[in-house]
């Protein structure tokens, strides 16, 4: 005896538009939380990668000001419908500094070396930036911090980290 069977789905493809229409808007509401990440990991790598490295003789060190650290004031965010973009310059200028030297008095400072400075010295490499990109992207972080958003906004999708993320060559470092 022989019995031939036939289904037919019906409905899948209303079925997956209305799977993507939430995870849309689950990842929207999630990408703030990602933004706050990256602020909090470019924070860690800039006081664990500079400011616990060494301790500046020649200057005085900002934390903020316009610091490595004024994550606030040198990083801009845009954070659009599915993706984060952030733009960090530190300018480097600082209203610490009382008559900035230039030109001829400069040049006085290097010549008499008053006062005195190592001008042979090289400071170490300090790859912050490189070891955020890294972090956030090889090392798992934004994507963990993207799943666990996107969970907590709608907890119906179950989405998983996969532990994949590549670079799409942009990160600008």
């Amino acid at each position: 005896m022989r019995v031939k069977l036939s289904a037919e789905v019906t409905g899948l493809e209303e079925d997956i538009a209305a799977i993507e229409q939430r995870f849309a808007a689950a990842l929207t509401g999630a990408l703030p939380a990602l933004k706050d990440e990256m602020a909090q990991c470019l924070a860690e790598h800039v006081q664990r990668d500079v400011y616990d490295q060494f301790t500046p003789t020649e200057y005085q060190r900002r934390g903020d000001d316009g610091g490595l650290a004024d994550i606030e004031g040198n990083a801009s965010f845009t954070v659009g419908e599915d993706s984060v973009a952030m733009d960090y310059q530190p300018s480097g200028e600082s209203e610490q500094v009382e008559n900035p030297l230039n030109g001829d008095a400069l040049i006085g400072r290097i010549e008499h070396l008053n006062p005195e400075y190592d001008w042979t010295r090289k400071p170490p490499a300090r790859p912050f930036f490189e070891n955020f990109v890294t972090e956030l992207i090889e090392g798992g972080r934004a994507e963990e911090t993207l799943v666990r958003a996107i969970n907590a906004r709608d907890g119906g999708l179950f989405i998983e980290a996969n532990g994949y993320a590549g670079r799409d060559g942009d990160e600008g470092y």
